[in-house]
């Protein structure tokens, strides 16, 4: 997390992306110890006065937790504090939640393994009801007789009732956490590490005054989230209560990596990152390569992750994944076809390629010029009004975007002009999965994102 990728997105994001990266790798030092730095960068941060990111609600409890702990907060927060009883109530309603809808082994907890052990824990662990109504789990209520339809949403509504915290929820008994506990720890020592797990574990024993036992739990989550950052809600352990003392110890920072050193390091970098992002604008991170040796990095990069499983061993042997270059007649002719002028670093890019192969994490081939067109022409008017609809007030510029990707894909890349002269231009990338569309100030900034991804995934 505190590493150069950080730095590049500081460098060349948006100002959401500056803003969760920011506050991410804020939450890593806390979470390490560190939070005398981690609130000096998110007051460096909040006091450029950027719209507070929602997305950063997890990060934001975490921070809460965290501050309660230590009895010290930043002289201004960009958002409200919620009651710490609350938020432990909460987090222990999204932490031990039974995600699956599958029918469970009908066994004692010590012959389970694995997400049945991971799962039976949950169940122990979870917050208890007021007045619990008859046992209901989501796979019973899917595969028993359905009935009339108001009959079956009613039970659906009793199961969403039942898993939500209420005001009236309470926590287990000690037994029963202790319980928990101990289902965690064989699920530990049998090799299964879920992350939200480890999470718990450590939280169950802090809570119990198990010291030595929420320790080992934390260190082991630290190392689980440094081999395994995908699959690991890095907010979690600053969420919970009673592990956010003992983080305030530096009980993590040798799993995550962090010294004095190289958090104060990385601290200055930054700082002077985000300085400069802010007085400079979006910025190039690879602005001293060439385009031929841009593409050049990015075929790398792609024939390492992807090797033969995608490319034909021609190309492989090449490390070249684009094509040979187009020729200032061919581009000149697409651009009066169109009638716009393309923008100048998408033609510096098709001199060099004219189009790309799909290339990882999940961009899709780039077309030759010669078959690029209006996004208005190619896509069905009713996806084209969806666009135009979640884009209020671009229409202008949209009836004018051109796709440059295959269609239909679950990716498609498009040029917008910011102008009618087609001299400013932004690259809209738009994933079916995702909301919106990710923007660039440019077609370079895209690809230099992707190599960027690239050359950080592990």
């Amino acid at each position: 997390m505190l590493n150069r990728q950080s730095l590049q997105v500081i460098q060349s994001g948006d100002d959401k992306e500056v803003y969760t990266k920011i506050t991410d790798c804020a939450l890593f030092m806390a979470t390490g110890g560190y939070l005398e730095q981690a609130n000096r960068l998110l007051t460096a941060l909040w006091g450029y006065k950027l719209p507070h990111e929602r997305d950063t609600w997890l990060p934001d409890t975490g921070f809460t937790v965290i501050w309660n702990a230590a009895g010290v907060y930043p002289a201004f927060i960009p958002f409200s504090l919620d009651d710490v009883d609350t938020i432990e109530k909460n987090m222990r309603g999204y932490i031990a939640k039974d995600k699956w809808a599958y029918q469970m082994p009908d066994t004692p907890w010590q012959a389970l393994k694995g997400q049945d052990l991971w799962r039976k824990a949950i169940m122990t662990a979870r917050l208890v009801k007021a007045a619990p109504a008859a046992p209901m789990d989501l796979h019973s209520i899917m595969t028993g007789e359905q009935g009339d339809m108001s009959s079956y949403m009613a039970k659906i509504e009793a199961y969403v009732k039942s898993v939500n915290v209420e005001a009236s929820d309470a926590f287990p008994s000690a037994e029963g956490e202790l319980e928990a506990l101990v289902m965690l720890q064989k699920m530990v020592a049998e090799g299964y590490y879920p992350s939200d797990g480890l999470a718990l574990g450590a939280e169950l024993a802090a809570r119990n005054g198990e010291r030595g036992i929420a320790i080992q739990f934390a260190k082991l989550w630290a190392r689980e989230a440094v081999q395994n950052p995908l699959s690991c809600n890095f907010p979690l352990l600053a969420c919970s209560r009673h592990v956010a003392p003992l983080l305030l110890e530096g009980i993590v920072g040798g799993e995550l990596g962090l010294s004095d050193g190289y958090v104060e390091a990385f601290l200055a970098e930054a700082l002077t990152a985000l300085d400069n992002r802010m007085a400079q604008g979006r910025t190039l991170v690879y602005g001293n390569l060439t385009w031929n040796e841009l593409i050049q990095e990015i075929s790398g990069e792609a024939i390492r992750m992807e090797g033969e499983n995608v490319y034909d061993e021609a190309v492989c042997k090449s490390g070249w994944i684009g094509f040979k270059g187009a020729n200032d007649a061919e581009i000149a002719h697409a651009s009066e076809k169109l009638g716009i002028r393309l923008p100048e670093d998408y033609k510096d890019f098709l001199k060099i390629t004219n189009g790309i192969r799909a290339f990882p994490l999940g961009n899709p081939p780039l077309l030759p010029v010669g078959q690029i067109d209006y996004l208005a022409s190619v896509i069905e008017p009713y996806f084209f009004d969806i666009v135009l609809g979640v884009h209020t007030g671009q229409e202008q510029s949209l009836r004018l975007a051109v796709l440059i990707s295959n269609y239909p894909d679950e990716q498609l890349v498009w040029l917008v002009p910011l102008n009618k002269e087609g001299t400013e231009w932004e690259t809209w990338v738009y994933e079916s999965w995702m909301p919106g569309s990710q923007i660039y100030p440019g077609f370079r900034f895209y690809i230099e994102d992707a190599l960027s991804g690239m050359k950080n995934y592990e």
